[in-house]
């Protein structure tokens, strides 16, 4: 596991697990942060996820994977609901120059990115389970959500 952050990098390092920048300091959004995992990473795939998603499914990293095994695809990522989810993945480290050179070319966009290499789409049925966390309104359903399970 490899956390990803450029900011608060202290309150990220208490997790005990290594904490990386990205390479550059123009802070490119998301998709620099998938290469700097690609980078760092000593497995031959990385399982990305935003930090601020706390209700994805157990079985995300065997879903994704599943498809590259009977595939000469790359990648894989969400979809829930009918919608790409591109920033819960799974990629081969062998696209750290594919997706470096897409940076030094501008792109910015996740999305873009995957489209542009051979990727599977996975189907997860609960589109929920991939909401993120950015208001105290989020929040606050966040909470009621998990008071409300079984296991709250």
């Amino acid at each position: 596991m490899i956390i990803n952050a450029n900011r608060n990098t202290g309150k990220y390092n208490e997790f005990g697990f290594p904490v990386v920048t990205d390479s550059n300091k123009n802070f490119d959004g998301p998709l620099q942060g998938f290469y700097t995992g690609l980078v760092h990473s000593v497995a031959d795939y990385v399982v990305f996820a935003p930090c601020d998603c706390p209700f994805f499914p157990s079985n995300l990293v065997q879903q994704l994977a599943q498809p590259l095994v009977h595939s000469h695809a790359k990648l894989s990522m969400v979809v829930a609901g009918g919608r790409p989810q591109p920033v819960f993945a799974i990629v081969s480290v062998d696209l750290k120059t594919s997706l470096g050179k897409f940076l030094e070319n501008g792109g910015r966009k996740i999305r873009h990115w995957i489209e542009s290499e051979k990727y599977s789409g996975v189907d997860f049925s609960e589109p929920t389970a991939f909401d993120n966390i950015n208001t105290t309104d989020d929040l606050n359903k966040a909470e009621a959500r998990l008071n409300a399970s079984p296991n709250g």
